[in-house]
């Protein structure tokens, strides 16, 4: 038997983090806010758009910005 963590919208974040505190086998995520529990997160996300929005072109200067300065964080 496999046991593990699904969630969406608050538990979207909630599962992830629950991972964090044992050894599930799978985690399922359909969709979640990193917006409160994972404010950092909010600025991948907007640094995102503009690559989008370039149709891929331009914006990594600042994803790699931030790269820097969250890979470290376990999320």
């Amino acid at each position: 038997m496999r046991v593990g963590f699904a969630g969406a919208s608050q538990g979207g974040w909630i599962a992830p983090l629950a991972a964090r505190h044992s050894d599930p086998d799978f985690i399922a995520v359909s969709y979640g806010l990193a917006d409160s529990p994972l404010a950092k997160a909010r600025e991948i996300t907007d640094a995102t758009g503009p690559i989008m929005a370039s149709r891929f072109r331009d914006g990594y200067a600042r994803l790699a910005e931030l790269k820097t300065r969250y890979g470290h964080e376990p999320w």
